[in-house]
Formats: structure tokens, sequence, C-alpha cells
């Protein structure tokens, strides 16, 4: 998926352009789990709910292994 995809499907388009520009300036891999998670941080999603959807993923993926 191409950043501009990512910027597209973010919940929270006025973020996207300036999480793109961080990821460029602060040298970080451009790739979409490094955009998510710093979308997650720009938007203030509480903690607690971000490990809630990492435990319903890593369930979805053991049940689709077996």
């Amino acid at each position: 998926m191409s950043a501009l995809q990512w910027v597209k499907t973010a919940d929270a388009e006025e973020y996207g352009l300036s999480i793109i520009k961080r990821m460029f300036l602060q040298q970080l891999p451009f790739v979409e789990d490094v955009f998510v998670a710093l979308l997650a941080q720009a938007k203030g999603e509480p903690f607690h709910k971000l490990l809630s959807n990492l435990q319903q993923k890593l369930q979805d993926s053991v049940s689709e292994t077996q």
C-alpha cells in the first residue's frame, strides 16, 4: 500500500500528511505499521484500546492458522 493510500484510508486525514513528513524527517521505515502507530499516537488513542485491538488481531491470526 502506498503512502497516499495510507493518508486516504486514515480515519483522520488531517494527521496523514504530517505523519508522512515526520516519517521522512526522522528517517523512519516507510511501512504501514509505522504509519498506523504514529497515527494512533497523534489521535491520542488510549493504550488499553490499542492492546485490545492487538489481542483481537492475534486471536484472529491464530484462528486462521488452525
